[in-house]
């Protein structure tokens, strides 16, 4: 008898999974039918401002003590610490300046911790309380993810993750602004004006029940969810609405680091569909690098638009301008500087936050090449600081968007001590620097589409 449970116990895992996979709902949203409503804005001009990779975590969570910072100094450069004062500086800007809409795409939390969620929530409330909209959709850190804790002392916990309803009910503002919300994944659809609708897409992974273990990196659209896009674009073209997209996942590789992760794995489906029915933008997060690509192929006319990680110097997000026969994208960085308090003025790290940012990026960055040389280079302590500042650098013109360096800037980056040991070491190869940066394809931090 026990062994016919527990085959039964492996059956039933079986069946979770194949519908995990194929999309197949577990939960149901009361919230899924077609709706009457849209943004509050006649505007024929609106702005909407986006950014992604937010990975905040409630302060509630720690203790910024010894396991935090631990934490902290392996988190690729997130600035975890003062993640509650960039957030409430955002709002504050965007209160004075009064975009339609604020989006997030993914990686709203730093470990899928439901407190994160629901603090973030609250830091962005005044926005709805004054007519901005504020939209998201999870990234691959949101929803079930097994990394979920909290830090007090020199431990960790476990703290309560996020399911797909904790998700729908924290953010019930994004989707009470809904025109449709897909019934099989946290999609939904907002019409912004009489002009655009904004296709919020949720293309992400994650299990029915809590997680142990750490989240899928990799993302799709699920079979159901592609035929709600489908209906979502033909009812868009036949309303004469202009659509923009917003994924976590990419629809295009970025960069010759890799694929596998990144890209929507069905981006062929989703790539035929926005050419049958020109999407011309999509914006999406993940990588934590500012880009801007379109398909080499020519086949698809979608521009997608990364918006390098906010948690990251140099703290950025983009800003689109919509006209009725023209987008206009600029990349912004924030200075959250005029947005203190008084108390915080005085702490160095927040009245130069830019330079601080930016160190914690360089010393994050430049400790991989410590650990990774280390053994190698040990006995040329300058050489070694040399290679580790250029592979620093390396890193940041490729995740600011300023990897358009001239082949002569590339050549004189090729001469100097600290890459010449990167490649005498191993670390890189001797071609890499014109791989990394000369991205010349499309300006990484502007970009203007026209109807």
């Amino acid at each position: 008898m026990m062994q016919k449970k527990h085959w039964w116990g492996l059956i039933g895992l079986f069946f979770i999974g194949i519908a995990v996979i194929l999309g197949i709902g577990f939960y149901h949203y009361t919230n899924t039918n077609s709706h009457s409503k849209t943004l509050p804005t006649t505007n024929q001009t609106p702005k909407i401002w986006v950014l992604s990779d937010t990975h905040f975590i409630a302060d509630s969570l720690h203790d910024n003590g010894h396991k935090f910072k631990y934490m902290e100094a392996t988190a690729a450069s997130k600035d975890l610490k003062y993640g509650t004062v960039l957030l409430k500086s955002l709002v504050q800007k965007a209160l004075k300046e009064r975009p339609a809409a604020v989006i997030i795409t993914g990686d709203v939390t730093f470990n899928g911790a439901k407190k994160s969620a629901t603090q973030l929530a609250k830091i962005f409330k005044p926005l709805t309380d004054n007519q901005i909209n504020f939209l998201v959709i999870p990234g691959n850190h949101d929803i079930y993810d097994g990394w979920a804790r909290s830090f007090k002392g020199k431990h960790e916990y476990k703290t309560e993750q996020i399911s797909p309803e904790d998700w729908h009910h924290i953010f019930k503002s994004s989707y009470e602004n809904a025109t449709s919300v897909d019934p099989a994944s946290l999609s939904y659809t907002v019409q912004l004006n009489d002009q655009y609708q904004l296709l919020l897409l949720d293309t992400n992974k994650y299990s029915v029940g809590p997680a142990t273990t750490a989240p899928y990196t990799s993302g799709t659209i699920r079979p159901a969810t592609i035929k709600w896009l489908e209906q979502q674009l033909k009812e868009g073209q036949k309303k004469g609405l202009r659509t923009i997209s917003f994924t976590h996942h990419n629809l295009y590789q970025h960069s010759s680091r890799g694929k596998f992760g990144y890209v929507i794995e069905n981006t062929a489906t989703v790539q035929r569909l926005f050419s049958k029915y020109d999407v011309k933008l999509n914006f999406a997060g993940h990588i934590h690098a500012q880009d801007i690509t379109k398909d080499s192929t020519g086949r698809c006319p979608t521009i997608e638009v990364l918006n390098g990680s906010y948690a990251v110097a140099p703290n950025s997000y983009g800003e689109l301008k919509l006209t009725p026969g023209k987008l206009d994208y600029q990349k912004k960085m924030m200075d959250i500087s005029p947005f203190l308090r008084s108390q915080e003025q005085i702490n160095t790290d927040l009245s130069h936050h830019k330079a601080y940012a930016k160190k914690l990026f360089f010393d994050d960055t430049k400790a991989i090449i410590y650990e990774r040389l280390y053994a190698q280079a040990k006995n040329q302590p300058k050489l070694l600081d040399a290679a580790a500042q250029s592979f620093a650098q390396l890193n940041w013109y490729f995740f600011t968007g300023t990897d358009n360096l001239s082949a002569q800037q590339v050549e004189e980056f090729e001469q100097t001590t600290g890459f010449k040991a990167l490649v005498k070491y191993g670390a890189v190869s001797a071609n890499y620097a014109q791989t990394a940066l000369q991205d010349n394809n499309m300006d990484d931090n502007s970009l203007t589409i026209e109807y």
